[in-house]
Formats: C-alpha cells, sequence, structure tokens
C-alpha cells in the first residue's frame, strides 16, 4: 500500500510538472519526428532526487535496511518510479511504459494475435521489453555480487537520460518548438 501511494504521488508531481501552461511552448520536434518537452526532462530530472534518497538510505543503512527504513525505502523509489511513469507518458508514444514489461508485452503479443503494429512500433516495443529485461539482469546480478552499489545503477541511468535529453533537446530553435 505504501508503495502505491508513493508511486501515486510521483505520478500526480510529475504531471503537475509536465502539463504545459496555455500560453507557452515547451516541446521541440528533432529530425526524426521525436517531440520531447523541456518539461518532461525538468520532471525526470526532479526524479533523481527520489533516487538519491534511496541511494544514501541504502548506504547508511550499508544495505540493509531494517523494516522502518525498508518502508521509507519502499515510497521513495515508487515516488521516483511514479514521476518517471508520469513524465514518460508526456511524450504520447504508444505502449510504452518504463516500469512496467507486462503492459508493454500486451500490445507486441497482441501484435502476434493479429491486432496489427507498424514495423516502427514493434522495432520500439521491443526495444522496450529487451532494455527492461537487460536492466532487470543487471540490477538482479548487482544485487547478488555488489549489493551495497545496486541502486547506484537505476540512478546514473536516469541521470544520464536527463543528461541526454538536455543536451539533445536544448538546442532546439524557435521555429521548430510546438505548443
Amino acid at each position: 500500500m505504501a508503495s502505491m501511494a508513493g508511486f501515486a504521488i510521483g505520478i500526480y508531481l510529475a504531471t503537475r510538472i509536465v502539463v504545459q501552461p496555455p500560453s507557452g511552448s515547451d516541446g521541440c520536434r528533432e529530425p526524426l519526428g521525436v517531440v520531447w518537452p523541456q518539461r518532461t526532462t525538468h520532471a525526470l530530472g526532479l526524479s533523481l532526487l527520489g533516487h538519491l534518497g534511496f541511494v544514501l538510505i541504502w548506504l547508511a543503512t550499508s544495505a540493509r535496511p531494517g523494516e522502518n527504513a525498508a518502508l521509507v525505502l519502499l515510497v521513495v523509489w515508487a515516488m521516483a518510479m511514479g514521476m518517471q511513469s508520469g513524465a514518460v507518458r508526456r511524450l504520447n508514444v504508444s505502449a510504452v511504459f518504463t516500469t512496467a514489461a507486462t503492459a508493454t508485452l500486451i500490445f507486441v503479443v497482441g501484435d502476434l494475435a493479429h491486432e496489427p503494429l507498424t514495423d516502427e512500433e514493434r522495432r520500439r516495443l521491443v526495444a522496450v521489453l529487451l532494455s527492461l529485461v537487460i536492466g532487470a539482469t543487471a540490477g538482479g546480478l548487482l544485487l547478488l555480487h555488489a549489493r551495497l552499489y545496486a541502486p547506484l545503477f537505476p540512478l546514473l541511468l536516469t541521470a544520464g537520460v536527463v543528461l541526454t535529453a538536455d543536451s539533445a533537446f536544448r538546442t532546439c530553435v524557435a521555429g521548430d518548438r510546438r505548443a
């Protein structure tokens, strides 16, 4: 229940950040047609606070949190994941979910059952699923073999996404901005 509450709070916060005010333009269209609003980068950046909080508590407990600390970790991590989901939802990329492989799998298997996707959608969904499997495997291996440092993996990955998005989409010219 605590993790669901944390996740919901994260979605709420991210949605408040990414929803564009009526008067401004906040996104840019890159040559491949990708629209990435600056506010998405801001929300993902703020989610790093949840990741960092988790890492600090994890390190403070020597990767062996007690019951109370574990509850706080669940809430903090769920809030960070909710913020990521809420931020990425703003990108309006069909069938891509950052925190649940099952929802993306529904679309891939539905495609196999004659609910056709475009080749681009199919490639994207398969790439998302492969990324989730690779990430989960890497996280599991870290937890088994380098337990103390395991939470650094998602923190660094998210920081990499934020830095890449900030760098890639900062250079949009005024004519490329969308309302």
